[in-house]
């Protein structure tokens, strides 16, 4: 496997466990509702920074957003301000949202910092653009195809002058304040008032700096626009991801080219570009250091150190290309919230939410006031209540299963997965193990009969004082826990996770709109192993002690703690916060067992091909938390062999460009599917 394999990048490292250094895997949007609206109220974003990417996403939001917002605005007294809305941004979000306001009859105003297209003016000379998803139609009035860097900006330029947009350029938004019932926009030359304030700015923010001395020298550059500009000079570029890399090997040709890297190896960048370097560095057309870092620049060298050692480059042009700072600090300042940010309304939810599931599941167990005898509600709650709540939980999940039905429905896997998860819990969970051995046919200890279907480590409650149950109880849970896990794990890896169990069930289900939000990066990866480890070891802790004692307290562990409130009211009321796979992922023993029996064995896995658009969506909608996209880029495949992946699909469904596939690729398949588009639109 080669060093710059996903699989050897995104494996969880202890030492990684408070890890505070930056991760590409992090990626935090504002918080905005279906009117794109923030937490700030009356200021829209759209775009990039939104969180949803791709440029024809972009400009449709430009679209909906007038769409939605304009009639009324255009109804509305102005008052005191100049325009209905001002328009901060001239990219793709920014340019179809002022089409549109002109074409509704709005006063507005677009303010772009640069000139309109910047981003996409920063590209190399003939840089494709894609217009994914193919089936997705553009909405907007702005022009977007497949094409390259030239057209689009010559067809936006003529879309501007043809349209005579109301718009300034080179006038960089400072500051954003509410003034009544209007907002007033400060810029670097002048003030503006409007009623809707629209951030359609990008992600991108301001290119990051070394911070040295002598970055300043007009030699120091951050963008590559023309590689054929440059010749017979001797450059440095610094970074390790696929701009930088690009950039080393545009200029490589006509150039003497060193290409700086802060890590021990080149491992951020696609596949294809760390084989294409390394050629380069091979027949010595490229000088690539490893662990080194600029420490000053000169007119006509550069001070680095490599591995410890001070030396002196000679150097005519620095590229500095280790990316952008996202405009947090702008956010922040207009107190515009991001996704999973705290304030004393997200405290107060959590707390009120994590009061209601404890008194949900303390109803369901009956060993909490005030549901025990003589409590208040004891009258009302004591008869069948684990039936009862069986029968709310089913409901809960036949009836959000079925609105995932109707949004996954283009994705025939995904709508037996979710068939096979209400049936599962409808029959498995509920009828089998409380109507019919508990009413119908009571049995001793029918309660028991959750043991059928729920192996251990997950449910252990067949070995509590098997010496007074039916011999069948003890037996069939050694059978399925011991022979049947490790065979469940070879045949269809964690498929039992995201087909079967009813803890995943509801995050499927309930928690389907939450699965964005599960916490990412190296740093999670280390707690996710540390606490399923411990969590796994603590269950085998309270089977090997509790064997022999019905009565000894590792019971009460595993009931209090494990069962009730970690599985039971940590899991669900953790949804809306950290997603809606926190039990599943960092907790549930029975998970940590499949994945390590899944990890040598199964051979079920997800594919990639060779079309990957780097859009981030397949890595924001993992609720597992994996760096889908690091694999999709290099067309590598992932399993258990080397992430947590509980085959759920839904990276192959948001997916634009239909780049993953179930099982090993295929071309053919590729191009059969890609004809219909993805099932799903992620907008």
């Amino acid at each position: 496997m080669s060093p710059y394999s996903p699989a050897n990048r995104s494996s969880p490292r202890f030492g990684d466990l408070f890890y505070k250094g930056p991760d590409v895997e992090i990626l935090r949007a504002p918080e905005i509702d279906r009117r794109y609206e923030s937490s700030v109220k009356g200021i829209h974003i759209i775009g990039d920074l939104s969180g949803i990417p791709l440029l024809k996403n972009a400009v449709n939001m430009g679209q909906d957003l007038i769409e939605k917002i304009g009639p009324a605005l255009r109804e509305s007294d102005l008052e005191d301000a100049e325009y209905h809305a001002l328009i901060v941004g001239g990219g793709g979000a920014g340019l179809a949202a002022a089409l549109a306001a002109q074409e509704m009859g709005l006063r507005y105003l677009l303010v772009e910092q640069k000139h309109p297209g910047n981003t996409i003016s920063s590209f190399f000379k003939g840089k494709e653009i894609f217009a994914e998803p193919e089936a997705l139609p553009n909405r907007s009035r702005l022009w977007v195809e497949h094409s390259y860097k030239e057209e689009l900006l010559e067809r936006w330029n003529a879309a501007i002058e043809e349209g005579n947009l109301n718009l300034v350029d080179c006038e960089q938004v400072t500051n954003i304040r509410r003034d009544g019932a209007s907002f007033v926009v400060e810029t670097t030359k002048r003030g503006y008032r409007a009623r809707r304030v629209v951030l359609a700015i990008g992600r991108s923010g301001n290119p990051r700096m070394l911070g040295v001395p002598g970055e300043e020298l007009p030699k120091v550059h951050h963008v590559l626009v023309d590689p054929d500009a440059q010749t017979m000079e001797k450059i440095a570029v610094v970074g390790g991801g696929d701009a930088s890399l690009e950039a080393a090997l545009a200029l490589a040709p006509h150039n003497e080219v060193t290409l700086m890297v802060r890590a021990r190896t080149v491992k951020r960048a696609q596949k294809a570009n760390t084989e294409r370097l390394h050629q380069m560095v091979e027949s010595g057309k490229i000088n690539l250091l490893t662990e080194s870092k600029v420490v000053e620049v000169r007119e006509h060298s550069l001070d680095v150190e490599v591995k410890g050692e001070a030396y002196t480059l000679a150097n005519d042009r620095l590229f500095v290309m280790i990316g952008s700072d996202p405009p947090e600090a702008f956010l922040k300042n207009l107190k515009i919230r991001t996704e999973g940010e705290w304030s004393p309304k997200r405290v107060l939810s959590l707390a009120s939410l994590t009061l209601l599931v404890f008194l949900l599941y303390g109803w369901k167990k009956q060993g909490f006031w005030p549901f025990v005898a003589g409590g208040p509600l004891y009258a009302w709650t004591s008869w069948q209540p684990s039936m009862w709540f069986g029968l709310l939980y089913s409901t809960v999940i036949t009836g959000f299963g079925v609105k995932a039905i109707l949004r996954y429905r283009k994705d025939p896997y995904q709508v037996k997965r979710y068939i096979s998860l209400i049936l599962s819990q409808i029959f498995l969970f509920w009828i089998i193990p409380e109507i019919i051995f508990q009413m119908l046919w009571p049995v001793q200890d029918g309660w028991r009969a959750y043991g059928l279907f729920f192996p251990a480590p997950l449910y252990v409650w067949n070995f509590w004082a098997p010496q007074n149950a039916h011999i069948f109880w003890f037996a069939w849970s050694i059978v399925i826990s011991v022979a049947g896990v490790p065979l469940m794990a070879k045949l269809t890896g964690k498929k039992y996770c995201a087909f079967v169990c009813s803890c995943g069930g509801l995050a499927e289900t309930l928690g389907d709109s939450f699965r964005t939000l599960s916490p990412r990066g190296r740093r999670m990866r280390a707690w996710e192993d540390l606490l399923t480890y411990t969590v796994t070891v603590l269950v085998a802790m309270v089977i090997a002690f509790g064997l022999a004692d019905k009565d000894s307290g590792w019971w009460k562990i595993q009931g209090l703690l494990v069962d009730f409130s970690l599985a039971g009211v940590v899991g669900l009321a953790a949804y809306p916060f950290w997603g809606n796979r926190i039990w599943c992922r960092f907790l549930c023993p029975l998970a940590k067992l499949l994945y390590i029996f899944a990890k040598d064995n199964s051979r079920v896995k997800i594919a990639s091909g060779q079309h990957c658009i780097r859009c981030t969506l397949c890595s924001k909608y993992c609720q597992m938390g994996i760096p889908v996209m690091e694999f999709a880029k290099n067309g590598e495949e992932f399993s258990n062999r080397n992430s947590s992946c509980i085959q759920c699909g839904i990276c192959i469904t948001v997916c634009p460009v239909r780049n993953l596939q179930h099982g090993d690729w295929s071309e053919e398949r590729w191009k059969e599917e890609i004809e219909q588009g993805p099932p799903v639109h992620v907008v």
